[in-house]
């Protein structure tokens, strides 16, 4: 039979670090996609003082703002990551500013994951301005934005039909040095297309021509419901082209 060790002789490093037992919990909460039980993970946390791993309050903000996460890591999965706006019955507003909040009142540090989390929040609850206030906020940390971050305020926008906010939004992405990607050309086409704004949406064609090779199935029909709302014209599904000239 084995002898048996004691307790003392056990290498300190065996103990489990502090808040890895709330993590586990509200890990596997998420991975499920079990608001309630993340949620009660994180209410038992808090109430019994056990302390909190970043990484824990950036995973319920992520669910909070419509995500899932598989094996504890919260990155979006295929699906979610083209949900740039979540359906508003989708987002946990209040539970979000209680997590932040406790997150600001702790002084854990916040990342880029924890500001792109709420501005998808406010995006979905038709909020677009506070969705891009939330950027500046992550900027006044010093922290880096991505598009993720900027694009739910863009998106929005559009679909309030507010193309000057939409317009602002785009701004601050090339002001950080980031470049839009199709999702936000076609959202802009849409938004210029139900405003009846022809030459504007003209004029980002001929930019989306230098800047696009090959169009994507959504953009493809964020480009037919342009031109489907111009008397006149019409999109056809193939074209011959001359391969020598290029022409039509």
């Amino acid at each position: 039979r084995a002898p048996v060790v004691p307790s003392s002789a056990i290498p300190q490093n065996f103990a489990p670090k502090p808040g890895q037992a709330a993590r586990r919990e509200i890990d596997v909460a998420c991975a499920k996609g079990d608001t309630a039980a993340a949620f009660a993970a994180f209410d038992a946390a808090v109430e019994s003082g056990e302390p909190l791993q970043p990484h824990s309050f950036n995973v319920l903000l992520h669910l909070c703002s419509g995500g899932t996460s598989t094996g504890g890591n919260y990155k979006d999965d295929a699906k979610t990551a083209k949900v740039v706006v979540p359906p508003k019955d989708a987002v946990h507003p209040e539970r979000a500013n209680a997590i932040f909040n406790k997150m600001v009142e702790l002084d854990v540090q916040r990342t880029e994951m924890t500001y792109t989390a709420l501005a998808r929040i406010e995006a979905a609850s038709g909020e677009p301005r506070r969705a891009l206030d939330v950027v500046k906020r992550l900027i006044d940390e010093r922290l880096t934005p991505k598009l993720r971050t900027f694009a739910p305020a863009l998106h929005a926008f559009c679909m309030k039909g507010d193309i000057e906010g939409a317009l602002e939004a785009e701004a601050e992405i090339a002001n950080a040095g980031i470049e839009i990607s199709e999702a936000e050309y076609g959202a802009l086409l849409v938004a210029y297309a139900d405003a009846g704004r022809w030459e504007d949406g003209l004029a980002l064609l001929r930019r989306m021509r230098e800047e696009i090779r090959t169009l994507s199935a959504p953009l493809v029909e964020s480009t037919r419901r342009f031109f489907d709302a111009h008397p006149g014209w019409r999109v056809e599904e193939s074209a011959a082209v001359d391969e020598a000239t290029g022409a039509a």
